[in-house]
């Protein structure tokens, strides 16, 4: 069974199930398109194109961010905590990397945030990530995220992103030609 096949299957299937079908029935299916799947009977064949690059894994966007904090607030000693982990993590549910380093930037415009006004220091990255509403605030005080500039880091990471998300949708919604045609731009991109 080739890539095409599958999503076929599993399409179909999802169809059957919304339709009304037995549940039981459209439940062996999958279960047999999954064996089959992680038995390897999936193969490539000449009209498929391969995913040129799997998602980045969300640890490397996190450690970014980390990092980007770490630099902009000063504190070269600080260390990648779990409770920091999870914070990161819970707001890219909701914000993009370059949302969340610009969240940071505003925060270090606040003098209530930076102590400017004589007052404690509030940098830490549960108080700037503190909700999704504290995350926009800051954004907002940066005066947003800016269109030309990538917190990535390389310059073409935006594009790739997109490319990634736009590719990824498609495959979700079964649209074969323009996942390949998205595709062959990703591997365009990510090979020169």
């Amino acid at each position: 069974m080739n890539r095409n096949e599958a999503v076929a299957r599993l399409a179909s299937l999802l169809s059957d199930l919304a339709s009304g079908a037995d549940l039981s029935m459209v439940g062996e299916s999958l279960v047999e398109l999954s064996q089959g799947l992680s038995d390897k009977q999936l193969t490539l064949e000449a009209d498929d194109v391969p995913i040129a690059q799997a998602p980045e894994p969300e640890s490397a966007v996190i450690g970014r961010v980390f990092n980007y904090w770490r630099e902009k607030t000063g504190k070269p000693r600080a260390r990648l905590l779990v409770e920091r982990v999870r914070r990161i993590s819970a707001r890219l549910r909701q914000f993009s990397e370059a949302e969340l380093c610009t969240a940071i930037d505003g925060a270090l415009l606040s003098d209530f945030h930076t102590g400017a006004n004589g007052g404690e220091e509030y940098l830490s990255l549960s108080t700037i990530f503190k909700n999704g509403e504290a995350v926009e605030k800051h954004i907002e005080r940066a005066g947003g995220v800016p269109t030309n500039v990538s917190y990535d880091a390389s310059p073409r990471a935006a594009q790739t992103k997109q490319l990634k998300s736009e590719a990824r949708e498609a495959m979700e919604e079964g649209r074969m030609a323009d996942y390949n045609r998205i595709n062959e731009k990703l591997k365009e991109l990510l090979h020169g």
